[in-house]
């Protein structure tokens, strides 16, 4: 009876390390945020791509060449819509919005530039 327990122990023990082998390598891939959703400080955030990109343009540009400008995320890919002023700062917008992490590209099909507007 004794060699029983024993063997019951020791098999336990085993199966324990292997449980141990097998989940480990598993676990890092868990733990691992795609770059679309790590949040401002580094945490699991659905929106956290374009909240980053937001906080990137807040930093770049005046409050007034941003105050017509909505930005929307479709996983990696950033969306501008609204309005701006001219092409220059379309094409700032676009060269800093692709420097944040995660970003794939930006869409820029529902904005309006008012520079094209004007009648001269």
């Amino acid at each position: 009876m004794n060699s029983w327990v024993q063997t019951s122990r020791l098999n336990s023990a085993q199966s324990m390390r292997q449980l141990e082998r097998t989940s480990k390598p598993a676990v890092p891939f868990f733990r691992l945020i795609p770059p679309e959703r790590v949040g401002l400080d580094g945490e699991y955030d659905h929106s956290g791509l374009v909240k980053r990109v937001v906080f990137a343009f807040e930093e770049h540009f005046e409050a007034s060449e941003l105050e017509q400008l909505r930005v929307l995320q479709r996983g990696r890919v950033i969306i501008l819509l609204g309005r701006i002023s001219n092409w220059q700062l379309l094409a700032r917008l676009v060269s800093v919005a692709l420097e944040v992490h995660g970003a794939l590209t930006v869409e820029t099909h529902g904005l309006m530039i008012l520079d094209d507007m004007k009648v001269g």
